[in-house]
């Protein structure tokens, strides 16, 4: 009997996937309803984790997962992966990281119930004393922090609490933003910084330790977002709730049922409600793994009217100035645009977003209106504290006619230019010059206000109430 019991819990922790269909009724009162992303989860994971155990380079140190609500995410990454790898090696040490101390909590608690179930003792422990030489014990038993007599931990702790000075063999951010911090600028730019500055120095080697991310898509620029941005070399398992160009690997396209990652859970009539219930960005956040709606939020896609050539017209370079040359800060934008009398619309012929200080962005001025302008071109400059002082100096360093962009728009904020400009967008009375610039610019106004930068926002909000009248 032994010798089968034996047998049996060695084809579990042989196999992650088993490991977590068996903890499934400790973890949950609800019936497992199995779907093959599942498998595909649980399959990474277990190669990550077998790289671990081993103590080597994974093929992938940053692992991203982008799933639905309601798709075991938590239970699979957060709560049941910790205690099968301690099956493999109890001196491991895992980090849980969540974007509250009340969600990392959630799951240290969950992973330590099935710790100590009897299920697991009764089945898994001998074999473990067998493997390991003795049984694993709780050596520290506090709520978020608990260690074992190998010397494993597992450490739950939010983006904004305290790291210690342990070090770890992976670091799991499970939900490092919700929805309200990614629409704050302030807030999401804080927990990238906190990201970069905290976490890092708490790996055991940083050369191999892998860290593993999971949650939806809030913002471009949201935890996820910004580590894809900085690394060229990832792994990314995105999987919308229905099928759409956003699944990675491309591959995993091929297990759609009808369009649909989750006929049973997620059937058609269950994602129209949601559909209702959340509207338009936070469907495609939460349930397409899109920062955006595809065809776009306040301004569509299909809007803009693109032109081949650009008209003989006069152009005009407008500036929402930044004055900054740090990437982190918001970016200086640049559009150049006229008025297309004969056809009543604006052209924009160019646009770009750069980080520069203020000579540099003087520099820059000079060569745009070099290259668009003419004698009767004006420059336009939002009026923001710094940028007065670069009004006086373009006047006093050239010949250009400079004004201060003025009038309600400046205080009624980004959502009212936005708005000012939807209707002359959708009546195609804004066209687009072709160039490598017009996929910028049409993602900040179609992923508006879920875009990590929206000057082109307010530069064409702006345009439209000057061209237009």
């Amino acid at each position: 009997m032994k010798n089968k019991q034996r047998d049996i819990a060695l084809e579990i922790i042989s196999d992650y996937y088993k490991f977590f269909r068996w903890a499934w009724p400790i973890l949950s009162q609800e019936e497992f309803i199995p779907n093959w992303h599942i498998k595909k989860i649980a399959r990474r994971l277990q190669k990550v984790g077998i790289a671990i155990v081993d103590r080597k380079k994974p093929d992938y140190l940053t692992n991203l997962f982008s799933v639905p609500p309601g798709s075991t995410k938590s239970t699979l990454i957060s709560q049941c992966w910790i205690i099968w790898l301690w099956c493999l090696d109890p001196s491991i040490k895992l980090m849980n990281v969540s974007y509250s101390a009340g969600a990392s909590l959630k799951n240290s608690q969950m992973a330590k119930i099935l710790f100590k179930s009897e299920e697991f003792q009764g089945l898994f422990m001998p074999l473990i004393k067998q493997m390991h030489g003795k049984n694993i014990e709780l050596t520290k038993d506090w709520a978020d922090d608990w260690d074992n007599n190998f010397g494993g931990k597992f450490f739950a702790t939010s983006m904004k609490g305290e790291a210690t000075s342990y070090h770890f063999h992976v670091i799991v951010f499970d939900d490092p933003m919700n929805a309200k911090v990614a629409d704050s600028d302030t807030e999401r730019n804080a927990y990238n910084r906190l990201h970069d500055f905290t976490f890092p120095s708490r790996k055991v080697n940083p050369e191999i330790t892998p860290v593993i991310y999971v949650g939806q898509r809030f913002n471009e620029a949201d935890t996820l977002g910004y580590v894809m941005k900085k690394n060229e070399s990832y792994y990314y398992l995105c999987l919308p709730a229905e099928l759409n160009d956003s699944v990675s690997p491309p591959e995993m396209a091929d297990y759609y049922v009808d369009g649909l990652l989750n006929p049973i859970r997620h059937n058609i009539e269950v994602l129209n409600k949601f559909k209702v219930d959340l509207g338009s960005f936070g469907y495609a956040c939460q349930y397409l793994q899109s920062p955006y709606p595809e065809a776009g939020g306040h301004i569509k896609k299909d809007w803009f009217v693109y032109l081949d050539s650009a008209p003989d017209i006069v152009y005009d370079l407008w500036i929402d100035g930044a004055y900054t040359e740090k990437a982190e800060n918001d970016p200086s934008g640049f559009m150049i645009a006229g008025f297309d009398y004969q056809n009543n619309r604006i052209a924009v012929k160019y646009a770009t977003s750069e980080w520069l200080t203020i000579p540099d962005v003087l520099k820059r001025v000079k060569e745009l209106m070099t290259e668009h302008c003419n004698n009767a071109s004006m420059i336009f400059i939002e009026p923001k504290a710094s940028g007065y002082s670069f009004i006086q100096m373009i006047q006093t360093e050239t010949l250009y006619n400079v004004s201060r962009i003025t009038g309600r728009l400046v205080q009624d904020g980004k959502m009212a230019r936005v708005k000012y400009a939807a209707p002359k967008a959708e009546s195609s009375r804004v066209c687009l010059v072709r160039g490598n610039w017009n996929t910028e610019f049409v993602a900040q106004l179609t992923a508006f206000p879920n875009y990590s930068h929206d000057e082109f926002c307010d530069l064409l909000g702006y345009s439209v109430k000057k061209y237009f009248g």
